[in-house]
């Protein structure tokens, strides 16, 4: 995790410092060491502001799954499609189909998302399970059906691609195809 993924980190090093000093003005009664307690109070809002400003490609990552499953939600099919590889003709064909077998007729609930930078690649992972109410073709309604999805991203000309989509159990995280029932 960098200081651009979470200002948490930098948040507390201030706090520290400053009741280290404080407790060090206590006993010294210096006010130098009361003046570097004052920095680190007004130096921690910087790394809440830093966060804002910064967007790491993890972000990037987890807002672009988000908005492909809103648009998936209300049958942008082409909003969906932008975000694969034009050159994955099956993950296309495999999205048409998905759309054409499957009404979601809830919000997606999105959670826990983990994105993963491939170290020395221009690739990417995102784990993340999926959460909706379903009409499916042939059997109507089947309820909240809980999904687990791998997506594989790559770089390209800076903007990320699906070149890959693998589906899990949501409960063990095993593989499996598709198109099956959930467990």
């Amino acid at each position: 995790m960098s200081l651009s993924e979470t200002p948490w980190p930098g948040i507390v090093l201030c706090g520290l410092v400053a009741l280290f000093c404080l407790l060090a003005y206590g006993s010294t009664q210096r006010r130098n060491v009361l003046y570097i307690a004052l920095a680190s109070v007004a130096f921690a809002p910087l790394f809440v502001l830093w966060d804002e400003l910064v967007e790491t490609e993890s972000e990037i990552i987890g807002a672009a799954v988000v908005d492909m499953a809103n648009d998936f939600r209300h049958g942008d099919v082409d909003g969906v499609l932008a975000w694969i590889d034009p050159h994955e003709l099956k993950l296309k064909g495999v999205v048409y189909a998905a759309a054409e077998l499957v009404d979601v007729t809830s919000d997606i609930r999105i959670t826990a998302m983990d994105v993963k930078l491939i170290e020395g690649t221009n690739d990417a992972t995102s784990d993340f399970r999926a959460n909706a109410d379903l009409n499916v073709k042939g059997f109507g309604n089947v309820g909240r059906q809980p999904t687990r999805w791998l997506l594989t991203w790559r770089k390209e000309n800076d903007q990320w691609r699906i070149i890959g989509i693998d589906r899990k159990n949501p409960l063990t995280g095993d593989p499996i195809r598709i198109f099956d029932k959930s467990p």
